[in-house]
């Protein structure tokens, strides 16, 4: 396999890998009985997981195509593929400088512990949900990276519909737990990019 656009796919897949990797390492994080949780949060945790799941074969379907079929495709946008996948890395690690700003905080499934503090530094000063925006980020980048034009449109807006919805019942379970000071927080920022000051 030697041709010029082949560093470009070597780092598309590398990045591909540490996603994977973290993604895994998130999932793994689920410390709540899933029985527990309210159908409707349950149901919602499964669409995230299925669709993150469904995202991720979808690459690996779309990055084998690309390695195999269309090697040639990364020559002329070398620096594009480049980009894009320095993008999807740019987001993981927004995504996980998010989880780490959460500590034991953190959960994959929405819900709030008895000791849970609202965080409001970091990212969350500026964005509610910064590991949601990292993984939008992610996937865009994902979708430039391997130079489709399915990929980049169709697994964003995939994404972002589940997210909105995700974001929604998470906050209605923060409203509840936070109260008031949950419902100043909202004013002040944004839900994936940080709030236009006017």
């Amino acid at each position: 396999m030697n041709y010029p656009g082949y560093p470009a796919l070597l780092y598309l897949l590398a990045v591909l890998i540490v996603w994977f990797a973290h993604e895994l390492h998130i999932e793994k994080r689920k410390n709540t009985n899933q029985e527990t949780l309210p159908q409707k949060l349950k149901m919602n945790n499964t669409l995230l997981t299925t669709g993150t799941l469904f995202s991720i074969l979808l690459m690996v379907i779309l990055l084998a195509i690309n390695i195999f079929v269309t090697p040639w495709l990364f020559y002329p946008k070398l620096s594009v593929s480049l980009i894009g996948s320095t993008l999807a890395l740019f987001g993981i690690l927004l995504r996980f400088y998010a989880i780490r700003t959460l500590s034991v905080h953190f959960d994959a499934n929405i819900q709030i512990k008895e000791d849970q503090e609202l965080i409001q530094h970091g990212l969350f000063r500026y964005i509610r949900h910064p590991s949601y925006t990292g993984s939008l980020l992610t996937f865009i980048g994902f979708g430039i990276g391997s130079l489709n034009g399915l990929t980049a449109a169709v697994l964003p807006s995939f994404l972002f519909i589940v997210y909105i919805q995700r974001i929604r019942l998470e906050e209605n379970v923060l409203l509840e737990g936070f109260g008031q000071k949950y419902e100043n927080y909202r004013k002040t920022t944004g839900a994936l990019f940080p709030k236009l000051k006017k």
